[in-house]
């Protein structure tokens, strides 16, 4: 009966691999998202800082690219954590 038994382990073992190695497959992926969401968010980043560029400092419209200025900052932290 050790035969069966090592038969056991053996599937369980490659079993525990295979979820493994989808796993790290997973985040890779998750990365590759990020790092391409976050160049996007750089492009984002600059235009709004373009468009702050062209308001004076004291108009009420200034408050919009202000506050997506600020949302994208916590965009890319979020894109950190993948």
């Amino acid at each position: 009966m050790i035969l069966g038994d090592e038969i056991t382990e053996r599937k369980r073992t490659e079993a525990e691999l295979q979820k493994m190695r989808n796993l790290q497959s997973v985040g890779t992926l998750a990365g590759g998202i990020a790092h391409d969401f976050n160049n996007l968010l750089m492009g984002l980043f600059g235009y709004i800082s373009l468009a702050k560029d062209k308001l004076a400092k004291d108009q009420p419209r200034l408050h919009a690219p202000r506050r997506s200025g600020e949302l994208q900052g916590r965009a890319v932290r979020l894109t950190r954590h993948c």
